[in-house]
């Protein structure tokens, strides 16, 4: 599926321009907790664009990192390896134009109020 992806995001020079993913993370509230899951996303080569905080609580915190990928195997792979850190959880990991495009774009409505089924 990443090679049907890449093959409609192309800039001029013919490389496979990245793709956005976020990824839902719950992770403990401590410290250095964050900066061992930015490691660990540098260490896989994925570049953070934004850091979101859904939730803080005593003993976890629940965040929204949007990452910069080659494709989707990479995002996948990011996901094995924040997964393999004590007391972190990826609740979910989306392309981000996909998420966008959730519960539909369109919607239809009536331009006059409606008085009769006929």
């Amino acid at each position: 599926m990443s090679t049907r992806i890449e093959s409609y995001r192309r800039d001029v020079r013919g490389f496979a321009l990245p793709l956005d993913y976020t990824y839902r993370i719950q992770l403990p509230h401590r410290p250095g907790s964050l900066a061992r899951v930015a490691g660990t996303i540098a260490e896989g080569e994925g570049l953070i664009g934004d850091v979101n905080t859904i939730s803080v609580g005593r003993v976890a915190s629940v965040r929204e990192i949007t990452l910069e990928v080659r494709d989707r195997d990479h995002a996948e792979h990011i996901v094995g390896m924040l997964n393999t850190l004590p007391g972190v959880e990826v609740l979910w990991a989306r392309d981000r134009a996909l998420l966008r495009h959730e519960g539909g774009k369109l919607t239809i409505e009536s331009t006059r109020p409606v008085r009769t089924v006929q």
